[in-house]
């Protein structure tokens, strides 16, 4: 689950895929979703794709002023360390360390 410090609970956003694309993830994490919003489908504040897909989307809410995030996987208990390992090695450098600093 990824959610702006700045906003609202009502306001999170999750993570999924496990380096699927988008519409593969979308159909795999549909079921992982906890809370539903009434004002709008999971994927429109969900980032869900590739790992590249998954950062444009962090990139977005950066460039909007976000700053902290929480990332919880959308999926079964037995891949959660796999897709949290892949966040780390994938999509957390391009925002932390040497490659974020170039």
């Amino acid at each position: 689950e990824v959610r702006q410090r700045r906003g609202a609970d009502d306001d999170r956003r999750r993570v999924g895929g496990g380096g699927a694309d988008r519409a593969a993830g979308t159909a795999k994490s549909e079921q992982f979703v906890t809370r539903h919003r009434p004002d709008a489908h999971f994927t429109e504040y969900s980032a869900i794709g590739t790992s590249e897909q998954i950062g444009d989307f962090i990139q977005q809410y950066i460039d909007a002023g976000g700053f902290k995030f929480v990332i919880r996987p959308l999926c079964a208990g037995a891949e959660s360390m796999e897709q949290l390992e892949q966040a780390g090695a994938e999509i957390l450098p391009r925002f932390h360390g040497p490659r974020a600093a170039a």
